[in-house]
């Protein structure tokens, strides 16, 4: 897992002892976009898709839930108006779910439970300023570039030969989804990234050799 996403472990004690274990296949939502969803979520294994339908019918994927996180609908914890989010099992996922009111009153109960989801929401805080910066970048080799240091920062590992291992498997969709760009343009920068030796694709999988390389 990242370094910068932290690993909930007060949660999950807590969803453990007071929630039920669910399995949810390759491609199955968890919560749908146009019903209210009543569940608190903590992700055992597996990764979770978080993503929105633009005006043109594309899908736009706003990020991932990782291992180690707990995940509500968007707009769980306040009434004003918001976007609604979709969320879907990107990989077979295991998680803990257990009603969205019994956790929150836990967390009122318990500073540890609050603090952790209180970190969840910075870390959101900071993935998403990042996302609206590098959605301005009119280049799409910027563009992809800045993408590629951003998935570096929150989900990534770093291998043995120092090389940076994106975990959340990909696909060409995915990415263009991701950045925002045409299949067509993504594939057109990652072509150029890969002679560079700026990216490698590995089984779905990207892996930066140099991630001081992305910022020539």
């Amino acid at each position: 897992m990242s370094d910068f996403h932290s690993y909930a472990h007060a949660q999950y004690a807590y969803f453990q002892k007071h929630s039920r274990r669910t399995v949810y296949k390759k491609g199955q939502l968890l919560v749908r976009r146009e019903e209210q969803s009543p569940w608190m979520f903590f992700i055992e294994s597996g990764y979770v898709k978080m993503m929105f339908t633009n005006e043109t019918g594309e899908e736009r994927v706003l990020g991932f839930g990782l291992p180690g996180m707990a995940i509500a609908q968007s707009g769980s914890f306040y009434t004003l108006p918001h976007f609604e989010l979709e969320y879907a099992a990107h990989t077979d996922c295991i998680v803990w779910r257990i009603p969205r009111d019994d956790f929150i009153a836990a967390m009122r109960a318990d500073s540890i439970l609050f603090g952790e989801w209180h970190e969840r929401i910075l870390q959101n805080h900071n993935m998403l300023v990042e996302r609206v910066l590098y959605l301005g970048e009119r280049n799409p080799k910027a563009r992809v570039l800045a993408w590629l240091l951003g998935m570096a920062r929150y989900y990534s590992v770093v291998q043995r030969d120092g090389s940076i291992l994106v975990e959340i498997p990909m696909t060409q969709d995915i990415i263009a989804s991701f950045t925002g760009l045409s299949r067509e343009s993504t594939n057109r920068v990652f072509a150029e990234l890969r002679a560079a030796n700026l990216v490698r694709i590995q089984r779905h999988h990207l892996i930066i050799p140099r991630l001081d390389s992305l910022h020539t």
